[in-house]
């Protein structure tokens, strides 16, 4: 497991703090879908340079609420870079990076 909690800014200038169920999710879809892994030193070099690439997403309404739902009724906001979704939530004010999916699934 990588340690410590990051803080990266995203392209809108948000400073969002990333989870660290995020990064170790991240680290494994990241070997899953290109076949390798990379180096834990590399890690923060890597979700930033997607992070700076990320843009807004808006998801269908039909599966907006499905997501909301499945997360115990917390809203989130979606970020697509690549492959990558990002999803942000809010608590007590501060931004959070919970998760790093792969787009469409």
């Amino acid at each position: 497991m990588i340690e410590g909690r990051w803080k990266l800014p995203f392209p809108d200038g948000t400073l969002v703090t990333i989870s660290a169920h995020a990064l170790e999710r991240f680290c494994e879809r990241f070997a899953v879908h290109y076949g390798h892994s990379f180096e834990a030193k590399n890690t923060r070099k890597v979700l930033q340079a997607i992070i700076a690439k990320a843009r807004p997403e808006t998801l269908p309404a039909a599966r907006r609420v499905a997501r909301i739902l499945s997360n115990g009724c917390q809203k989130a906001s979606y970020w697509r870079s690549g492959v990558w979704r990002l999803v942000v939530t809010q608590d007590q004010g501060e931004m959070i990076l919970k998760t790093i999916e792969i787009r469409g699934g």
